[in-house]
């Protein structure tokens, strides 16, 4: 699945122009804008996931085969148009892009209900909401600045995402390990690193005003529901 780095917002306004400012007064209590933010950011990964459900289930045996691919490789589009597309496109195309982004994710995903069963879908899902829900909390309590950790977890991704391709002509124990064991620590410690990463410029993210915001928390969004996505689906191979 598609992953990307979570791009910082603009910086924000110095405090004597937020104090001068309706409104940034408030960006004082630091921990209340931290919070803010990262609901609206859990809220919209919450509802990308659930549309991704609903679509999933409602489409269950009805995709053939090969569909997958081409609807794989228009999800890698959409995703490249939010990410780098962002500080481009209104708040409202953001917003669009990312619903009709996690529909297409539940038709390509409607395919898992025709090779497990809905156990060990369901207990794959419950392991990977405790593992996401504990990785992401490590994120946001650390004090640790975890720049290093972030280039560090590029590489790897990039390493993952190599031996996935290289999978697909070439069947090897290795290159299944890779895939499942160590995609899946990579998986987790990105959602460290972005959870730190997302609340260390929820405040850059707000002083932007509302429409920054938005696509901000939305493309966080994205970003987490990404690591859920691939935490999922190594957990069902490992509950297979």
């Amino acid at each position: 699945m598609a992953q990307y780095q979570f791009q910082r917002p603009p910086p924000a306004p110095n405090r004597q122009t937020r104090t001068s400012t309706s409104g940034w007064s408030g960006l004082a209590a630091t921990g209340t804008v931290e919070q803010t933010f990262m609901a609206k950011v859990y809220g919209w990964m919450t509802l990308a996931l659930a549309i991704t459900g609903v679509v999933a289930f409602a489409l269950q045996g009805k995709v053939p085969n090969e569909l997958v691919m081409p609807l794989f490789l228009v999800q890698i589009g959409l995703v490249i148009a939010i990410a780098w597309g962002m500080r481009r496109i209104s708040a409202g195309a953001a917003t669009a892009l990312f619903i009709i982004y996690a529909a297409l994710m539940g038709v390509t995903m409607s395919v898992i209900f025709t090779v497990y069963t809905t156990g060990d879908i369901a207990a794959a899902f419950f392991a990977t909401g405790g593992t996401f829900g504990v990785m992401s909390l490590i994120g946001w309590v650390t004090k640790r600045d975890l720049t290093k950790f972030g280039g560090f977890l590029l590489f790897a991704l990039i390493g993952v995402v190599i031996a996935t391709v290289v999978g697909i002509f070439i069947q090897a124990a290795i290159i299944t390990f890779i895939w499942l064991y160590v995609g899946l620590l990579v998986f987790m410690g990105l959602t460290v690193y972005e959870t730190w990463l997302l609340k260390k410029t929820a405040a850059a993210a707000v002083a932007g005003g509302a429409a920054t915001e938005r696509k901000f928390a939305i493309l966080g969004a994205l970003s987490l529901y990404l690591n859920f996505i691939n935490i999922f689906i190594r957990m069902l191979a490992i509950f297979r």
